[in-house]
């Protein structure tokens, strides 16, 4: 009898070199989630030497959004003309884009996993989560 082996994946992602607060995240992330059974995948845009000389756990893997999350940029060209956030933030389609693209990129490289959870990189945990 073989036992199943629940895969568990938490991701996020955010440019390292304009979004200071994403290193809250990721601290959070490293101090209450590296002792659990998940695997957390961090999507990095413009990597920085401070985000390269973060220490991770085994269980952490931060991924240039560049090369692992390919449409983003086919995607980001074609629409740039018809984005319409100069009327109102939440209508720019291409802000809010890279979560989606990472999500369905990291569905696709992992179909193994079992369990995703998304945590926006603004995001600071206080407390481990079970």
């Amino acid at each position: 009898m073989t036992l199943k082996t629940e895969t568990n994946h938490v991701i996020t992602t955010f440019d390292a070199s304009l979004h200071r607060w994403a290193f809250r995240c990721l601290d959070s992330l490293i101090h209450y989630w590296a002792s659990r059974n998940v695997e957390i995948y961090v999507y990095v845009q413009i990597v920085t030497d401070q985000i390269l000389g973060v220490e991770v756990p085994a269980n952490f893997h931060l991924l240039e959004f560049e090369k692992h999350v390919l449409g983003f940029y086919e995607f980001q060209a074609r629409f740039a003309e018809k984005n319409l956030k100069e009327n109102y933030f939440i209508f720019d389609a291409i802000r809010f884009a890279h979560k989606t693209f990472a999500i369905f990129e990291h569905v696709k490289a992992h179909p193994h996993c079992e369990k995703l959870v998304w945590i926006d990189a603004d995001v600071e945990l206080h407390r481990p989560i079970d």
